[in-house]
C-alpha cells in the first residue's frame, strides 16, 4: 500500500516442481527442439518455478541426460537424439519419484501409443503435431490435455 492506495506489484506465485518430459526421438527433428526449448524458456518467464525436472526420453527414459534446473539456472540446449517413442517409461519414472510433482508438461509429436499410466498430477501434452483421429486411430493421449507447439 503507497500512500493510502493498493498498488499491483510484481510478486507472482510460483510454482515448486514442474516435471517436462522431453521427446528426443528420432521423429522430433530441429526445428521442434528448437520450438520445444522456446517454450520451456518462454514458461519459465511467465511463470517462476522452483525446480524443472527435464526428462529426456525416446523409448526409455535417458537417465544420464536428467537434468534438474533451479529457478535461475540456464536449461540445456542440446540432447543425444534417436531412437522410437515410448511414453509409458516416462510415466513409470514420475509415478517412481520420491514426491509427486505439481504438473507434467510433455514435449512431444505425440508419435507413439504406448502411454503408461498417469501420474497423480495435472498433464498438459505440448505437441508439435495436430491430435487427429484417422479410422480406429488417434494420437490423442488418454490423460491430460493437449496443446499445439507452433514450428517455424
Amino acid at each position: 500500500m503507497m500512500a493510502g492506495m493498493w498498488m499491483p506489484d510484481q510478486i507472482r506465485n510460483r510454482i515448486d516442481h514442474i516435471v517436462i518430459p522431453l521427446d528426443i526421438s528420432s521423429s522430433v527433428g530441429r526445428d521442434e527442439q528448437a520450438a520445444f526449448l522456446d517454450k520451456i524458456e518462454q514458461l519459465r518467464k511467465d511463470t517462476p518455478c522452483r525446480l524443472l525436472t527435464i526428462i529426456p526420453f525416446n523409448h526409455v527414459v535417458q537417465r544420464d541426460q536428467i537434468v534438474e534446473v533451479l529457478e535461475y539456472e540456464d536449461v540445456p540446449t542440446t540432447w543425444d537424439v534417436g531412437g522410437g517413442t515410448r511414453f509409458a517409461s516416462v510415466f513409470n519414472y514420475i509415478g517412481r519419484m520420491d514426491k509427486c510433482p505439481d504438473a507434467v508438461i510433455v514435449f512431444t509429436d505425440l508419435g507413439c501409443s504406448d502411454y503408461g499410466e498417469p501420474p497423480g498430477c495435472r498433464v498438459l501434452w505440448a505437441s508439435s503435431e495436430p491430435v487427429y483421429e484417422r479410422g480406429n486411430y488417434s494420437n490423442r493421449p488418454p490423460f491430460g490435455d493437449v496443446i499445439e507447439v507452433e514450428v517455424v
